[in-house]
Parts: C-alpha cells; sequence; structure tokens
C-alpha cells in the first residue's frame, strides 16, 4: 500500500492498479471481512464468490450464481462482475479474447435465468469495445424498456460496426423511444454515422426529425448541408432544433444561422440571431480598458458586469476592483467587486510560485486591503469580506481570527463556514467555533471540519481505498444487524456514538430521563440513514430512527407516545452532546395488522441499540408467519435504504464508487431468502 499513496491525487485508477497488482503477486484475496468475525455459512460463501469475481472466475461465478435464491444479489454481481471486466480491460490487464469469454457467459445466464443487469452495468459494457456487442444486442431485446434503451445507447461504444445495427433500430417499425435513442447514439459516434442519419432526416414525424437533428449537431461542420436543407422545413419547431445544432457546431455554423436572421417567424429570428451572440462571444474576455469603461458607466448593472468579470484578468484587476469595493459604490457592486478580490487570492495561490515572495506580497496587499473594509458597520459587507479572506487561505488566518469573538453568530457563523478553504491551518480555529454557544455556529464548523476531512481523502489515495473497502466489507456499524443474533459494535466507530446511543435509550427504559419515567414498553431503537451506513457526521447528520414498543393498552394513543418518546430522545441526546436532529417513527409490535403492513421490514434493518433478546423473538415470530411473497417485500425494503450519496461531500466519492459500494453491499449483506434465514433462528 506504501506505493500507492505516492501515486498523483489525480491519478486514483493507477493506484488500484498497483494495488490489484500487489494483491495478485502475495496471492491473497482482495475482498475478506474483518478477522475473528464469525458469519454464517452463507455470508463466508459469498466472500469466496466475490474473490471468485475479482479473479475473473468465470465458470465458478456463474455456476454459484445459479445458487444464489436472491435477485438482488445475483443483480449486484454481475454488477460487480461487469464492474471488474471494465477495470481490467481500462487499465490494460485483460486481452479481449478473455473479455469475449465472460461477456459470452454473463448472456448466456442471462438469458437462462432472466435476470436484468443494471442499467449503469449495461452501459460499462458498451466501454469494453466490440468484444460486448453480442451481449449488448441480446439486452436490446430486454423486456426491461431501460435495459433495452442503456444497451441501444452502449453500442455507440462498440465502433463503426455498430453504425448499422443502430440505424436498422430507426424505421418506423420500433417504438418512438427506441428509434430516438438509436439515433442518439449514432450522434455520439458523429460524422461517421452521418450518412445513417440522413436518411431519417426527411421522415414525417416530427420527434423523430428534430431528435436527428440535435444529433447532427454531434457531426461538427460535415452535417451544415443537411442542417441547410431542413432549416427550410415548414414546421417553426423543426428549424428552431437546427439553431440548437448549429450552435452546439460551432463558429463553421455562422453562414447558416445568419439566413436564418431573415426567417420569416419572428421568433425564429431572434433566436438565430442569439445563437450568433452566442458563438461570437463565447471565447470574448474584456480588457481592462473595456471593464474600465463600464466600472464609470451610470448603470449599476454595467459596473456589477465590470465587478464580476474582472478577475479574469487575475492580479491586473486588482486596482480596479479596490476602487469598485469602496463604499462610494453601490451595494451590489461592492459584493460582486469583494468576491472578485477573492477569486483573485485564490488565482494567485494556486497558480503562482513564490520563488522572490512576489505571491505572498499580493496576498498580504489583499489581506490588509480586506481587513480595512472591515470597519465597516454594514454586517451584509462584512460577511462577504470574511468569506473573501478565507479565500486568501492561512495568510489571512491572523486577522480572521481576530473577529472569531464577534458578538454576532452570523459573523462567526460566516467564518466557520469559510475556514475550509483555508485548510489544515484553520484546523484550530474550527476546533473552536465548534464548541460555540450558537448552535448555526457549530454546524457551520463541523460542516468545515467535514471538508477538511474530504479533502483528506482525495489527496491520500491509499486512506481513500481503505474507506471504500471498510463501507463494503464491514457489517455494523456500517449498516448493521443483518441477523441481528448478536451486538457486533465498533466502540469507536462513527466517533463513539454508538455507545451514547445505547445509554441514551437504555435511560429511556429506565427511569434515569429528565421526566423521571420509565419506559419498560420500549423494546429498542432501530438507528437508519447514515448512522447504519457508516458515515454519521456530529454536527453535520441527522438521526433517522423508529421506536420499537410492545404496547397492549387497549386506548393506546400512538400518536401522543411517540411526541412524548421523541421529546425524550432529544433531550438525552442533547445531554450527551450528541448535536443532531431526530426524525423517529414508531412501531408498535404488538399490534396485530403491523405484520400485515410495510412496515415489518423494518425489524430486519438498521442499526439495533436496546433489547435484543426481546427482538429476536419477535423476529423469530414474524418468520413463523411470513411468506415467500412478503418476505421478497422485507429483502427489497432492505435494498431500497442503500443510498450512500451523501458520501461524496463526506469522502469525495465518484459516483462509480458510491455506486460499487452500494452493489457489493447488497451482494455481500442482504437478506438471505426465507428458508435460509429461518435456519439462523432455529
Amino acid at each position: 500500500m506504501d506505493e500507492i499513496s505516492k501515486v498523483s491525487e489525480n491519478s486514483f485508477t493507477a493506484g488500484k492498479q498497483l494495488y490489484t497488482k500487489e494483491i495478485a503477486v502475495h496471492g491473497k484475496d482482495y475482498w475478506s471481512p474483518e478477522e475473528n468475525k464469525l458469519w454464517p455459512e452463507y455470508i463466508k460463501d459469498r466472500f469466496k464468490l466475490l474473490n471468485a469475481t475479482y479473479r475473473l472466475d468465470t465458470p465458478n461465478i456463474l455456476t454459484t450464481l445459479n445458487g444464489l435464491g436472491s435477485e438482488i444479489s445475483e443483480t449486484s454481481l454481475l454488477y460487480y462482475l461487469i464492474y471488474r471486466l471494465k477495470e481490467l480491460h481500462t487499465a490494460g490487464e485483460i486481452n479481449q479474447e478473455k473479455i469475449t469469454e465472460v461477456c459470452n457467459a454473463i448472456k448466456t445466464f442471462v438469458e437462462t435465468k432472466e435476470v436484468n443487469i443494471p442499467s449503469s452495468s449495461v452501459y460499462q459494457l458498451g466501454e469494453l469495445g466490440q468484444s460486448a456487442q453480442n451481449i449488448l444486442l441480446h439486452l436490446v431485446n430486454s423486456d426491461n424498456s431501460d435495459v433495452r434503451l442503456s444497451a441501444l445507447y452502449a453500442l455507440k461504444d462498440t465502433g463503426q460496426s455498430a453504425i448499422p445495427i443502430l440505424k436498422s433500430y430507426t424505421t418506423d417499425q420500433f417504438p418512438i423511444k427506441v428509434r430516438e435513442r438509436a439515433i442518439q447514439a449514432l450522434g455520439e459516434i458523429g460524422k461517421e454515422a452521418l450518412s445513417a442519419l440522413s436518411d431519417q432526416a426527411e421522415v414525417k414525424d416530427t420527434t423523430i426529425r428534430s431528435t436527428v437533428i440535435h444529433a447532427l449537431g454531434n457531426c461538427g461542420p460535415s452535417a451544415l448541408d443537411i442542417l441547410a436543407r431542413l432549416a427550410r422545413d415548414p414546421d417553426h419547431t423543426i428549424r428552431h432544433a437546427v439553431i440548437i445544432a448549429a450552435i452546439h457546431i460551432g463558429d463553421k455554423s455562422l453562414d447558416l444561422l445568419r439566413n436564418l436572421t431573415n426567417d420569416e417567424s419572428e421568433y425564429i429570428r431572434k433566436e438565430a440571431q442569439k445563437g450568433m451572440d452566442r458563438i461570437i462571444n463565447a471565447e470574448k474576455k474584456y480588457t481592462l480598458d473595456e471593464l474600465e469603461k463600464l466600472a464609470e458607466s451610470d448603470s449599476e448593472e454595467d459596473k456589477t458586469i465590470a465587478a464580476q468579470s474582472a478577475y479574469g484578468l487575475g492580479i491586473n484587476s486588482i486596482g480596479l476592483l479596490k476602487k469598485m469595493a469602496t463604499d462610494n459604490q453601490g451595494q451590489e457592486v461592492r459584493i460582486s467587486a469583494i468576491r472578485s478580490l477573492g477569486s483573485v487570492a485564490q488565482l494567485v495561490k494556486d497558480t503562482m510560485r513564490d520563488d522572490i515572495g512576489s505571491r505572498d506580497a499580493i496576498l498580504t496587499d489583499l489581506t490588509n486591503y480586506l481587513n480595512s473594509i472591515l470597519k465597516s458597520d454594514d454586517a451584509v459587507i462584512s460577511k462577504v469580506v470574511l468569506s473573501s479572506l478565507c479565500d486568501i487561505g492561512s495568510l489571512a488566518l491572523p486577522v480572521i481570527s481576530s473577529y472569531a469573538e464577534n458578538d454576532s453568530p452570523d459573523i462567526r457563523k460566516e467564518i466557520a463556514f469559510g475556514l475550509y478553504r483555508v485548510g489544515e491551518p484553520a484546523r484550530n480555529l474550527l476546533d473552536r467555533f465548534s464548541k460555540d454557544k450558537d448552535k448555526g455556529v457549530r454546524r457551520a464548523a463541523y460542516r468545515s471540519l467535514m471538508s477538511l476531512k474530504n479533502n483528506l481523502y482525495k489527496k491520500n489515495l491509499s486512506l481513500k481505498e481503505k474507506v471504500i473497502k471498510s463501507l463494503i466489507v464491514r457489517e455494523e456499524p456500517f449498516f448493521a444487524d443483518i441477523l441481528g443474533l448478536g451486538d457486533i459494535y465498533d466502540p469507536k466507530g462513527n466517533e463513539g456514538i454508538i455507545d451514547k446511543l445505547r445509554q441514551v435509550v437504555s435511560n429511556l427504559q429506565t427511569n434515569q430521563t429528565d421526566s423521571g419515567k420509565s419506559h419498560p414498553e420500549l423494546v429498542g431503537v432501530s438507528f437508519q440513514g447514515s448512522l447504519m451506513k457508516g458515515y454519521w457526521m456530529k454536527g453535520v447528520s441527522d438521526i433517522d430512527c423508529a421506536f420499537i414498543i410492545d404496547m397492549k393498552e387497549p386506548d393506546y394513543d400512538s400518536v401522543k407516545h411517540k411526541f412524548m418518546l421523541i421529546d425524550q430522545l432529544k433531550k438525552e441526546a442533547d445531554n450527551m452532546g450528541l448535536e443532531t436532529d431526530m426524525g423517529p417513527d414508531i412501531v408498535n409490535i404488538a399490534d396485530n395488522e403491523y405484520y400485515k403492513s410495510k412496515g415489518v421490514a423494518g425489524i430486519f434493518s438498521g442499526l439495533f441499540v436496546g433489547d435484543r433478546n426481546r427482538l429476536n423473538e419477535i423476529k423469530k415470530r414474524i418468520l413463523s408467519t411470513i411468506d415467500k411473497e412478503k418476505w421478497r417485500d422485507v429483502q427489497y425494503a432492505w435494498s431500497s435504504n442503500l443510498l450512500y450519496d451523501k458520501t461524496e461531500e463526506r469522502y469525495g466519492l465518484s459516483r462509480e464508487e458510491i455506486t460499487l459500494i452500494r452493489n457489493l453491499r447488497n451482494f455481500l449483506w442482504s437478506l438471505p431468502d426465507l428458508t435460509t434465514m429461518k435456519s439462523q433462528f432455529n
């Protein structure tokens, strides 16, 4: 892993390749559960299968897939198989023969089992090139419309041999959506597909003609003759589509747009002129003289444009921006100028070397100037200035720190919110703000601390790799309680919040709350959301949870009881210093109707804190009465909770990495079939 840390922060893929090679050399399993965890056999089998997939041991994978008995698991593993195939293809570590072998095996499995490949995986198949054409052609005939349309679009990446295939799907024997997607794919191929697109340019259907025109916009100047012909179409919506395509092509289409400025329709004339202006002005950059003239205008709009555009000139704009930031200008102009000074500071900080001290001299000058503006009693201007000081970075930290004790919570909050741009030197000040008396300031500080953490993961590839694997292979507290047969908590996980929550629930069950009232009817609390998925952050994340109670009183008022418990839970959480909002629900397992509802899935998912023996008795009761169809609903409810979108901002993960985490968590930890689940409780 030491090698990975040396790889550039912009080369995460390269880092993964190094790690792949290291594993192969040492002959270890890439995916393995944490040591000393005694999982059920079916969990161990899933890990074995995942490692076989990592090695592309195709016969073993597909034979075992047939015995999984869970569509969720099958679909998730197919996703990873294709992901792994693409990963090796991108790294140049697999030949076309092996790709063809695996793709054909997947095709056979999908045909036999009638399992749908995830749409995101279909696009990845296209990136494998011509070797994936056969399976994509099979998927084009899928019963699932999303898969069918995704496969058509993915064919664009398999080479020019896909052009006649795609062209065959543009004819009127196919539904409109299929024809549209085939045309869009041809457009993505570009000028090589021009002939195929030209054949559809004269069809009667307006929707198809419009789609063809948009596709022609991707074909470059070669498409201009066809577009010129379509510019005479009697339907003004078609002529407008031509304008959009022409703008996409760029300056080579100016003559075409100029002709359309004489169109009979006033709307088309205006849109054509706008298109010309857009192309001509696309790369326009103001000179300093032009900006100074705008700044001297009587128009506030012109002055604001000057203030917003000046930073593009870098350090040459500083003098002008200082003049525009003075208090004899309107507030909007001043705000724009001060923000632009912050942008210039970022530009200087990021691009200038400090061999002779010029960079620090410029940043120090900007710091002193902005500090002088802070003498203003205009609160709005002060907040903008403090934000721009954060853009300057550590050189401005002494000035920023001098306002840390300001009486205004809004000022302190603005500082706390912007300090992440200063970076690690601001950590001590952020720690101070995280203990501020104002909740809004604390929340802003927590968010900035989260951003610092995010930057750390982006720069340290080894750490990021470890986080991704941890989010996938750990059970509790990273998406907890698969079987619920025992506690598997990491006391230090999620900043020690698990132990604190256990104490909160214990206080509610006994009489140790401020109210002095005990709640023996409370079986426990099932925590959901970011807490159970392992990326809860103090002061940033809220806590979603459900009270599981066993209340048999005939006149039971669930609403009143819910709000009483919520109130006490929040007070206890505040006393523990958890700094979070809560959105609890309530589940009364004594209600016979509950067993017929979708809410039963909540018993089998979530991070449970409370009396686990009572919970497991409830699970046994449910499993003794539930049928396979209802259990399938429970399985899908479990899977639907696997949303990891917020890890993008909290760990700096890409969309592809988030999708990988979700699918592999689904595969490893999703609830087994009903027979297997029952056997775990015998």
